[in-house]
């Protein structure tokens, strides 16, 4: 009885690997399209937001809130550079943030916090 006992686990055991081996292949696929599709729109969350900074008059100030996973956000001129890690998968999105007359000084912000910035003399710094 004992003997048909420990096959029958063994049977069970063999099956629920083989399973978890047929599943994690399309998870890890699912997985990257998320992290992919969240990483652009937070780019374009950014880039949006800085351009609406860009056409408000002088002492404008705006709060983006970055996500709360690993990420980087790295804003120079006109190219936001941004990159989210997530359970190992790693998404870099590069934007081009429409160009006009306004400055953006260096700005490099790591998840998760809150970037604040100020449009001042005709320059987009962090306030």
């Amino acid at each position: 009885m004992e003997g048909n006992a420990s096959i029958t686990i063994y049977i069970q055991l063999f099956i629920v690997l083989t399973m978890l081996v047929g599943i994690t292949p399309p998870l890890q696929a699912a997985i990257q399209d998320v992290i992919n599709t969240d990483a652009n729109l937070q780019a374009s969350i950014i880039s949006s937001t800085i351009n609406m900074l860009r056409a408000a008059p002088d002492g404008t100030r705006v709060i983006i809130s970055l996500q709360d996973t690993d990420c980087k956000a790295i804003i120079e001129n006109s190219i936001l550079i941004y990159n989210m890690k997530v359970s190992g998968n790693e998404k870099t999105v590069i934007d081009d943030i429409i160009q006009n007359p306004t400055e953006i000084v260096h700005i490099e912000a790591r998840c998760p916090q809150k970037l604040t910035l100020k449009k001042e003399n005709g320059r987009i710094v962090v306030a």
